[in-house]
């Protein structure tokens, strides 16, 4: 779906160090755990280069800056950066050949579900991390992986056409106050999601609903009511444009490339924003695991994912990153505090479960005529 801006394919749906110890313990025990941390990391050989795959594009570059080269730096070790497109092919083959070609994958939700049922991704200690992890936001840590960013998708909307400023997904359906096109994404996630919202079903029933044919039902009858208004985006970068163009008044659209656009006239509604995660994950068995623990905590530190929020429109995953981001970043991001707070988190063991049905039955749905 493209959420990423300036990454290819465009049709996937797809600074201050780290603050002080704030746990309370006393000041000896703390500096015997900073002094075990840097034996542990210390042990690991430097004459092999760290290897982590991500997504390319503006996304890696802007990772490259906060990331990869600061931590060559700070530890002397080259950095290699390889692309993937979400494939996990491509982690099979390492664990079938015993050939392990990266240390550290930037993944998604779908894929990490996916690798860790398989159990081909390595179950992550967070202790091994010197991380609280309740400085994290929910959703953020996951048994095969700790979240590195979020995204979401939001309301867009262009108000030249109109004087009231739309609040909510239930205005998509308003077409008296909000007179013009309006655009949805042409597939069910985040779609169905967005009809059960608008339908004022309280977001902690969503995947409730969603798992009955009830709730299924309640969804296509919601989304029946504007079917033959609605101009349907299946690019990650249609949204703006629409709007831009004037062809659509309001649409869902991923944050990212909406924010962008800001001083075109694009607005955004961050209520009920649709939250998802990408992940730090390993290769389950490499060899190497001790450099993956020591490049994840490193860049998880606040200060590294703040650095990375201010380069590139994500949200960082703990909040202690979030209090580094400058007054004027801090809006645009998806897990400041005020935008975060009525989110629906997507549930990606739901879509991984039950995406191929309910995405046939969008398509028999969507070219009924």
């Amino acid at each position: 779906l493209g959420h990423r801006i300036g990454t290819a394919p465009d049709f996937r749906f797809s600074p201050a160090h780290d603050q002080p110890w704030t746990y309370s313990i006393k000041f000896t025990i703390r500096t015997t755990c900073l002094w075990a941390t840097t034996l542990f990391f210390a042990s690991i050989a430097q004459s092999s280069p760290l290897v982590v795959t991500s997504w390319g594009g503006k996304y890696a570059a802007t990772q490259d800056t906060a990331f990869f080269k600061p931590y060559s730096i700070e530890y002397g070790r080259q950095v290699v950066v390889s692309k993937w497109g979400g494939n996990l092919e491509r982690v099979r083959a390492m664990l079938a050949r015993n050939h392990f070609t990266t240390h550290v994958i930037d993944t998604e939700a779908d894929q990490l579900i996916a690798g860790c049922e398989e159990n081909i991704l390595q179950t992550l200690d967070p202790s091994r991390l010197n991380i609280d992890t309740t400085d994290f936001i929910d959703g953020a840590i996951h048994k095969c992986g700790i979240g590195t960013s979020a995204w979401s998708m939001v309301l867009g909307f262009d108000n030249r056409g109109f004087t009231d400023i739309p609040s909510s997904w239930n205005s998509i359906w308003n077409t008296l106050q909000f007179p013009g096109g309006r655009s949805l994404f042409a597939g069910p996630e985040t779609t169905l999601e967005i009809a059960l919202l608008a339908d004022d079903v309280p977001i902690s029933s969503i995947y409730a609903q969603l798992r009955t044919q009830e709730g299924i039902t309640r969804a296509f009858d919601k989304l029946n009511v504007i079917k033959n208004q609605v101009v349907w985006w299946e690019f990650g970068n249609q949204p703006a444009q629409l709007l831009m163009d004037r062809e659509v008044v309001l649409t869902s659209g991923w944050h990212g490339r909406l924010v962008t656009h800001q001083s075109q006239g694009v607005k955004i509604i961050w209520d009920n924003q649709l939250l998802y995660f990408d992940y730090w994950a390993v290769p389950k068995g490499h060899p190497e695991n001790l450099l993956s623990y020591q490049f994840i905590a490193f860049a998880i530190r606040p200060d590294r994912q703040a650095h990375h929020a201010q380069l590139f429109p994500y949200g960082p995953t703990r909040k202690s990153a979030l209090r580094l981001l400058s007054d004027q970043r801090l809006p645009l991001i998806p897990t400041a505090p005020r935008n975060v707070a009525s989110a629906l988190r997507v549930d990606p063991k739901f879509w991984h479960d039950k995406r191929i049905e309910l995405q046939a039955r969008f398509n028999r749905w969507l070219h009924k005529q």
